[in-house]
């Protein structure tokens, strides 16, 4: 039982080390694919950037003002959620 309990051992021992041997590699292949995905996001909010700054001031000022009329329903609806708690 006790050399059966040995081999057991060693065999994870040896499929441990196999899978941590892999692990620089994934990170290096999952690092690049984080960096393509953030180049990629950079490309897109550069594109709505320019075309922000193409537009007259005027609509700018329409997405600010969108932007905080939707942050102000927010945080009316989460007011008047912990209204409905208390």
């Amino acid at each position: 039982m006790r050399p059966l309990r040995e081999l057991t051992l060693i065999l994870l021992a040896l499929a441990g080390a196999l899978l941590l041997s892999q692990l620089p590699g994934y990170v290096s292949a999952y690092e690049q694919r984080l960096g393509g995905a953030v180049d990629e996001a950079r490309r897109t909010l550069y594109g709505f950037m320019m075309q922000l700054l193409d537009w007259s001031l005027g609509a700018a000022l329409a997405v600010i003002l969108i932007a905080s009329s939707l942050a102000l329903l927010y945080a009316a609806s989460k007011l008047g959620a912990r209204r409905a708690v208390l």
